[in-house]
């Protein structure tokens, strides 16, 4: 049954992923494309909405995949509420367990040799899985394929990136992200609505 699927894949997404949301990404990613439920352009989006939305961002990502999957099964509002009960169910009962347990033995967990060098070790790790992510989204992003198959730039895309992380760098105390979003949503209406798709 797809929704018990959604569920134990999230489920161990959420047991196996150290590092938050972006470091759950590549799994996310990887889990849903390859059992056939999105495809890698959808995740992009759902993505971009995750970061534009509030609450933490593996939720809302793993909240997107839930109501879409269990609405594509089911076609009913019903199954896509379901699908996110079990997507984001399976994705926090192992956090929210292992919180509980870490909470009954902060005292030795902080005190402990063995564990403060284990979060050494894994620090590396997650960034490893945070690259994956930014790559994985950067090459979706900004390559493609044209109609005849060969491989297209998309070069607005590289160049406006680079305008936000310069923005972000100079301006980062001064500029907030969700202004930064804003002005790249109405620019991306003008750009590729309007200039390109002659609304």
């Amino acid at each position: 049954m797809i929704f018990l699927d959604l569920f134990f894949s999230f489920l161990k997404i959420g047991l196996f992923t150290i590092g938050g949301g972006y470091a759950m990404l590549p799994l996310i990613s990887e889990t849903v494309v390859e059992k056939g439920w999105l495809t890698a352009a959808q995740i992009i989006d759902f993505v971009a909405i995750a970061e534009s939305t509030p609450g933490p961002f593996s939720i809302n990502v793993a909240t997107f995949v839930g109501m879409t999957v269990g609405n594509a099964t089911s076609g009913s509002f019903w199954g896509g509420a379901l699908g996110i009960l079990c997507t984001v169910g399976g994705l926090f009962i192992p956090s929210f367990v292992i919180i509980l347990i870490v909470y009954k033995l902060s005292e030795k967990f902080m005190k402990s040799k063995v564990i403060n060098d284990a979060f050494v070790t894994v620090r590396p790790t997650i960034v490893a899985l945070i690259a994956s992510a930014f790559l994985s989204l950067a090459a979706a992003t900004f390559l493609g394929k044209g109609s005849g198959g060969q491989i297209s730039v998309n070069w607005f895309g590289i160049v406006w990136f680079a305008v936000c992380f310069a923005a972000l760098r100079l301006f980062g105390k001064k500029i907030h992200p969700i202004f930064i979003i804003i002005i790249s949503a109405g620019v991306g209406i003008l750009y590729y609505g309007v200039i390109l798709g002659g609304i």
